[in-house]
């Protein structure tokens, strides 16, 4: 970012280095409250030798206080001006690497994916939502499964307002180098919650344990943050 840029934003510093935010948007500053206070994924066991697939980078409020704590970390996301603001906070980090892609299953096409922007969540864009206000944007794609093979990451984030589903289907195998996993699941619409429970069955199948083992079915969150394990 140029000085006249950064003039338009406010700033925060991790160990003296700046991270920006859009001030008085929603979305940045629930990210920023959600992941800097460190709760939101609190249960992942870090070292130095993680690598970290961090899928819905948004404007890297995850993967900037993480950067120090491991090996590197592919940060992805799909909507350039969020990735504007990603690429800007992860700049004085060599471990961090953005990415401005849609993660889709291994079995989609390398036809780009249509999404619409949240009125007031930057961290809520969505291929699925309810209600579609405006014009669908598009965004390229990259398969899981490039992403798996490129980076062998030990630790995989999610959190992509329901595209989660898509993702980690059951035709999904993950490689014995990955050990864990937290997904954050959304539940905008009704049959999400049928196909969080096949996601964590398949994880389960292959060897992670869950955190919640509850049907979520009964759950009437509309999101919920589960970490996996697997030794």
């Amino acid at each position: 970012m140029n000085e006249q840029i950064e003039e338009n934003y406010g700033i925060l510093h991790f160990n003296e280095i700046p991270f920006y935010f859009r001030e008085g948007n929603f979305g940045d500053l629930y990210t920023i409250r959600e992941n800097l206070n460190g709760k939101q994924y609190k249960q992942l066991k870090l070292s130095t030798s993680d690598i970290i697939l961090d899928i819905g980078g948004h404007i890297g409020t995850f993967a900037v206080p993480l950067a120090k704590r491991v090996q590197k970390i592919a940060t992805v996301e799909m909507d350039p001006s969020n990735y504007k603001l990603l690429e800007a906070n992860v700049r004085f980090y060599n471990n961090i690497i953005p990415l401005n892609k849609a993660v889709v299953s291994n079995e989609h096409s390398d036809t780009p994916v249509e999404y619409y922007k949240a009125s007031k969540n930057t961290g809520a864009h969505s291929i699925h939502v309810k209600r579609r206000r405006g014009n669908p944007l598009t965004a390229e794609v990259i398969r899981i499964g490039e992403l798996l093979s490129v980076y062998k990451p030990t630790i995989i984030k999610c959190d992509v307002e329901g595209s989660e589903y898509d993702i980690f289907n059951v035709d999904l195998k993950l490689p014995d180098f990955v050990k864990q996993i937290i997904i954050e699941f959304h539940f905008g619409r009704k049959e999400f919650r049928y196909l969080a429970n096949v996601v964590i069955s398949m994880l389960q199948s292959q060897g992670f344990v869950s955190s919640d083992t509850s049907d979520m079915r009964d759950n009437k969150n509309w999101t919920r943050v589960i970490y996996f394990e697997r030794s």
